[in-house]
């Protein structure tokens, strides 16, 4: 049996793919995270405007950067899972 290779037509072509790919996942991922981004930009401008002097500081941040984390390793597995062939 012959092992045939690639042309560089079809190798040329499987990095246009793969590209475009790679493109695709990009742009779903800035444009599902810019919704959640703004949203918790406003969170956050709230909680300056409305915190009172007692108020713990650290545990509510690293409560809304948790969250914030969790939805923007949600929004990559979505656009990951999306840009699969």
């Amino acid at each position: 049996m012959a092992v045939t290779r690639p042309t560089s037509r079809q190798r040329l072509d499987d990095k246009i793919v793969k590209g475009l790919r790679t493109r695709r996942r990009q742009n779903l991922f800035l444009v599902d995270i810019f919704q959640p981004s703004l949203t918790w930009c406003a969170l956050g401008l709230t909680y300056l405007l409305v915190k009172t002097p007692q108020t713990e500081d650290a545990v509510w941040l690293s409560g809304l950067l948790a969250l914030y984390a969790l939805q923007i390793t949600t929004v990559w597995y979505q656009s990951e899972s999306l840009s699969k062939p």
